[in-house]
């Protein structure tokens, strides 16, 4: 998804953030026609408040098909290498997440929902004592219903 802004206000570029954290993302369909019990995986690279790089992979399958509408879930698993974020050192990248999508012929968008969990420890780069790391977690969800 790309959002752009002609003439953005003050502070446009904060909420565009937000916006984009928030955006649930579409599951990536296969490019040859599937039926109810088709399974595939994708994988993305992608920006976690903007600073973090993980890999989301994602195993979908094709659940449901009713008349004119089909519902794909999706399991998500979160991973990332250990990698330097302003002054600290940022390891142990984790998480997990959920989607559901449901595509109705002739709807110009689909119902979608979707939630992932990351997880990470924080630490001083210069520090060996374990008691100077913070564990960090973050959750992003969001949902669509076209009406």
């Amino acid at each position: 998804v790309t959002i752009r802004l002609d003439h953005p206000a003050d502070r446009a570029g904060d909420a565009i953030g937000l916006i984009r954290e928030a955006f649930p993302s579409l599951p990536v369909l296969p490019t040859q026609p599937v039926g109810v019990g088709a399974k595939w995986q994708a994988t993305t690279a992608a920006r976690v408040a903007d600073k973090l790089d993980v890999t989301q992979v994602t195993d979908y399958e094709v659940v449901a098909h009713d008349g004119s509408s089909w519902t794909i879930k999706g399991a998500t698993k979160v991973s990332g290498k250990d990698q330097k974020v302003d002054s600290a050192t940022i390891a142990a990248i984790t998480g997990t997440g959920t989607s559901e999508t449901t595509i109705a012929e002739g709807a110009p968008y689909p119902t979608h929902k979707s939630s992932v969990e990351t997880q990470f420890t924080a630490s001083d780069p210069g520090s060996t004592d374990p008691t100077k790391s913070v564990q960090f977690t973050i959750k992003v969800g969001g949902s669509v219903i076209p009406k």
